[in-house]
């Protein structure tokens, strides 16, 4: 009561004797009231907490309420040192998941790592623990996953686990949600995907067996824009490399048409076709404009017959030269 009366008064006042409570009571829950009182007022110091953790003395409880109050501190007052306390902590069953969830306040991504291979290799299977390292990585879970990678952590560590399967649930609802939005910016061009792509390359844009091969994950999609307009302006002839595979008769069919003499098809929704398959799936690549489909059609204003492999190959390296 007496806690909430201090707070609901904004009595700052009384900082000074609340801070020489805690430091000269040897009664844990008048600290703990103390720190969370100094909290609640916004007087809370980085000293104030880090005493707590460098003191030999002290419960896992006293000790779990200092690493939560680190949040509350305002990063102009000071939070330092703390790789080394955690560090000294993170031995303890009871202190390791709550330093787990404040992995943040540690900015050097390299003392990071060395805490994070620590806490994991003393406590594997925590799943706790787990959940508190992954909580810091908010929407940069992948780049934790290529992080953990690169460090040697036992193979029955569950934050690999909890991270692979986090990444799967992210996968999938981000899928709905990007399909949605690729339909409606690329409206047009999903008809005509829909009528002229789609039977051939498959709805998910993995190929079709006896038909061709993936759009998904294909360089040829997700490469060079003005080697992807050829190939759907002109067609494709003979075996094909898509993501380390070769592709030919009998497990594909060896020949694409091209839609350059189609009447229906105008340059503008071509070009929406084109960012529409360069951005679903799995694929991300920028968009095809429509200036980009007038350079490609003029380059190759004289051409006739459908693209090679090799040939499309000459052409990306001569690309590079300009």
């Amino acid at each position: 009561k007496a806690q909430q009366l201090l707070i609901d008064r904004k009595a700052i006042g009384m900082t000074p004797a609340i801070r020489e409570l805690i430091n000269n009571t040897d009664n844990e829950a008048t600290k703990i009231h103390g720190l969370w009182t100094l909290e609640g007022l916004n007087q809370i110091k980085f000293s104030d907490v880090s005493a707590v953790l460098k003191s030999d003395k002290g419960s896992s409880l006293l000790k779990a309420h200092a690493i939560t109050l680190l949040s509350s501190i305002p990063k102009e007052l000071g939070v330092t040192n703390l790789w080394s306390t955690f560090q000294n902590l993170a031995s303890n069953t009871d202190l390791a998941p709550y330093i787990a969830f404040q992995l943040h306040l540690i900015q050097d991504p390299g003392l990071q790592d060395q805490l994070i291979a620590q806490i994991v290799n003393e406590h594997p299977e925590s799943i706790e623990i787990a959940h508190g390292i992954i909580s810091n990585f908010f929407s940069k879970e992948k780049d934790l996953k290529v992080r953990l990678s690169q460090l040697n952590l036992p193979n029955n560590a569950a934050i690999l686990d909890e991270l692979d399967a986090l990444l799967i649930r992210v996968e999938n609802a981000e899928k709905p949600s990007k399909e949605k939005t690729l339909i409606r910016k690329y409206a047009r061009g999903v008809n005509v995907f829909r009528s002229t792509c789609q039977p051939c390359h498959g709805e998910n844009g993995e190929g079709i067996e006896f038909l061709a091969p993936p759009l998904n994950k294909s360089e040829w999609v997700t490469g060079e824009k003005d080697l992807l307009i050829a190939i759907v302006l002109f067609g494709m002839t003979g075996p094909v490399h898509v993501n380390g595979h070769l592709y030919e008769t009998p497990e594909v069919s060896g020949e694409m048409p091209g839609i350059l003499n189609n009447p229906d098809l105008v340059e503008s929704d071509l070009a929406l076709l084109l960012s529409y398959i360069r951005k679903n799936w799995d694929n991300n690549a920028s968009e095809v404009t429509l200036e980009d489909i007038i350079k490609v059609k003029q380059n190759f204003k004289n051409r006739k017959k459908p693209f090679t492999e090799e040939e499309l190959h000459q052409i990306k390296e001569k690309l590079k030269e300009i």
